[in-house]
């Protein structure tokens, strides 16, 4: 069975939503194999062994990237990426429509925060940089 390190989970969580997830597809679709009439069965073992190589692989295709980003207090990684991107867009939607409040604003974050209790104050504050919130930001607490 293969097991994440701390390591290889933080660089797939940099390009791809679910590590976990991402391993377990792996495995699945580099163990399909044919039976003994030309059936298309998972074998886990062929699976694990191919996955590993993947995931070696991918983990040092990527690692460098990740390296050179995760230190800067701006760093998100893939998830929280397509969060603020949605709710980027979400914002950018209401603008249009004149229904933007500071209402709204303070419920999204709520949201956020609810679904990601780990984002912290300065990363949402990533969103007001791009011009996206009402100022005053409102105070927000942790």
């Amino acid at each position: 069975m293969i097991t994440l390190t701390d390591e290889q989970r933080k660089v797939l969580t940099h390009i791809v939503l679910d590590a976990d997830a991402w391993l377990e597809g792996a495995i699945v679709g580099l163990g399909i194999v044919l039976d003994e009439n030309g059936n298309k069965i998972v074998d886990r073992e062929i699976g694990e062994i191919k996955a590993q190589e993947a995931l070696v692989l991918k983990v040092n295709r990527w690692k460098p990237q990740y390296l050179a980003q995760k230190d800067h207090e701006k760093y998100l990684n893939r998830e929280e990426r397509d969060t603020f991107e949605l709710y980027k867009n979400k914002i950018n939607e209401l603008k249009k429509e004149g229904r933007f409040t500071e209402e709204l604003f303070k419920e999204g974050i709520s949201e956020l925060k609810i679904k990601y209790i780990n984002m912290s104050e300065k990363k949402i504050r990533l969103l007001m940089e791009e011009d996206l919130l009402p100022t005053p930001f409102p105070p927000i607490k942790e």
